[in-house]
């Protein structure tokens, strides 16, 4: 094994996003052919320090070269695009059909999300996974909402003696419920922001819409009994073609390479139907709160690439780990 090679690779490696078995190929045929020629220069030749440098070079920089691999090896069909913008479907359909109101039609659309993810993690983790993940994770995103609603309401009421529907022994299982359902979502989180922060802010994509919509149902009731009337019909289609333009986002992520077009078409996009969504919401409709939501929401979507520099390909952490991911794929070649 070159050293002067793999760390080369490992540079690489930090600029290549593609799904880690196609990772793990590129990175061991990329050392081969590279071993190759730096063998070739030096039968000619070259000292092993110039054999290297010179390979390297014809190759381009890092960076130039994982962009370019990213670029070939990336499944950017139309059918990979429609895949990842399926659940917004699904979607656009519970609440164009007013459909949410129904437990069981929510648990298959749910149900759904979770199995297309666990596909998804079983093939590699292709880009359209990280849509469906996103609808997946609102799965502990409501129970933790239902779980601390519950814990409030009837916390107090233990506390000031008077009757609660829960259980004691409920309500004390509800309260570690909580943190476990933050820890599920948090945990996730930093695993997708290592592989790419953008992928994270697309999974995290519808929940400032969903998570104030559940807010509004604990504020009228809770979740699972609500004051109905409080909700018009005719939001429910304005929310669903708010979920049918966001749906143009999961496309674009996967069939465009250029990465500032994703950041933008993020920035551009959501806060204006954030607060679309937003003022067909029960709850504070003046124009101040709305714009905070859609600030507030946006700070949520661009988090991920703010965690990057602590959790992501750009921490020390990462850099380390991926020297010893280098030398162990190298070494089992």
């Amino acid at each position: 094994m070159v050293p002067e090679l793999v760390r080369y690779l490992e540079d690489l490696s930090l600029h290549l996003r593609l799904n880690p078995l196609r990772e793990r190929q590129v990175i061991r045929e990329m050392y081969t052919h590279l071993e190759d020629r730096v063998r070739d220069l030096e039968e000619a030749g070259r000292s092993r320090d110039l054999a290297v440098a010179e390979a390297t070079s014809k190759f381009g920089t890092p960076v130039a070269v994982a962009q370019e691999l990213s670029h070939v090896h990336s499944d950017r069909s139309w059918g990979n695009a429609l895949l990842a913008a399926a659940p917004y479907a699904g979607i656009f359909l519970l609440f164009a059909l007013h459909a949410w109101q129904s437990l069981p039609w929510v648990c298959v659309f749910l149900s759904v999300s979770v199995v297309m993810t666990l596909i998804g993690w079983w093939r590699g983790k292709p880009q359209w996974m990280y849509p469906w993940a996103g609808f997946a994770l609102l799965i502990p995103m409501v129970t933790g909402i239902i779980a601390i609603g519950a814990v409030w309401k009837d916390g107090n009421a233990y506390l000031n003696g008077d009757p609660a529907k829960v259980p004691g022994w409920a309500l004390l299982g509800l309260l570690i419920y909580i943190p476990f359902s933050l820890w599920m979502l948090i945990s996730v989180m930093i695993k997708v922001i290592r592989f790419d922060w953008l992928m994270a802010s697309l999974m995290l994509l519808p929940f400032p819409i969903l998570t104030r919509w559940m807010l509004s149902l604990q504020f009228e009731g809770s979740a699972l009994a609500y004051n109905r009337t409080a909700f018009n019909p005719e939001a429910d289609l304005v929310v669903a073609l708010v979920f049918l333009v966001l749906a143009a986002l999961p496309v674009l992520f996967v069939r465009i390479q250029q990465r500032p077009v994703k950041i933008g078409a993020l920035i551009l996009v959501t806060p204006p139907s954030f607060i679309v969504a937003a003022y067909n919401t029960p709850g504070k409709s003046e124009f101040w709160a709305l714009a905070l939501f859609a600030l507030l929401a946006l700070v949520v979507l661009m988090l991920p690439a703010l965690l990057d520099r602590r959790v992501g390909r750009g921490s020390s952490g990462y850099r380390s780990n991926r020297a010893r991911w280098a030398e162990q794929i190298l070494s089992d070649a």
